[in-house]
């Protein structure tokens, strides 16, 4: 069930391929979607997708909440795959 509903969020949300910049809110709402992955046992290393549009791959960045426990990305408009994990 929470692979679904990832995978749903990933369909309507959209992909800023992946910087170590941070990303400016701002700037990304009108163009761009908020990617938001919560794991409750922890993040596994890193998570990329790629996009079916274009096969770019982006990776997200593991946000600095307590617990480490999720990731997080502004993403352009698209549908992506979860392309590795880990």
């Amino acid at each position: 069930m929470r692979i679904f509903v990832f995978m749903l969020f990933l369909v309507f949300s959209a992909q800023l391929q992946a910087k170590k910049a941070q990303q400016d809110p701002e700037k990304l709402a009108p163009t761009h979607g908020y990617a938001y992955v919560f794991f409750p046992k922890g993040t596994a290393g890193a998570l990329t997708v790629k996009s079916q549009k274009d096969g770019r791959e982006y990776t997200l960045a593991i946000r600095n909440d307590p617990g480490m426990k999720a990731y997080g990305l502004w993403l352009p408009e698209g549908k992506y795959t979860v392309s590795r994990w880990g």
